[in-house]
């Protein structure tokens, strides 16, 4: 039987970065944004499975997107991993609430560790 692949929405403004996540996360189907304002419009559009999100992104960065997302009722379910080269930034979220999070990854990461907490995600 074929397994559905998961959809992974990446909203990164390193294009560097996004570029050897989409190679490395083999067997998820990988959506790409450059800023927060277009991963939220793909988030509507596409309703994908996990949202990566960088914190620091032009026009709306992570945390405001993902409060965004824990305020809809169609997205708030969804599980967001933040991404972030800015240290000392896992205290501004939780495990529930407007700042819930699945999970957080400080930049610079090992793409093992960032595949295992995707399992634990949503596989």
């Amino acid at each position: 039987m074929n397994k559905k692949k998961k959809k992974v929405l990446i909203a990164e403004d390193d294009e560097d970065v996004v570029f050897v996540l989409s190679e490395g996360l083999v067997g998820y189907s990988i959506i790409g944004a450059r800023d927060g304002k277009e991963a939220w419009e793909k988030i509507k559009k596409e309703k994908p499975d996990l949202v990566i999100l960088d914190i620091m992104m032009p026009e709306m960065n992570g945390a405001e997107l993902n409060r965004k997302m824990k305020k809809d009722d169609m997205f708030k379910d969804i599980p967001v991993i933040i991404i972030t080269g800015k240290p000392n930034m896992e205290g501004l979220f939780s495990d529930s609430g407007e700042n819930a999070v699945a999970g957080f990854l400080e930049k610079p990461f090992m793409l093992e560790h960032l595949k295992k907490e995707m399992k634990r995600i949503v596989d």
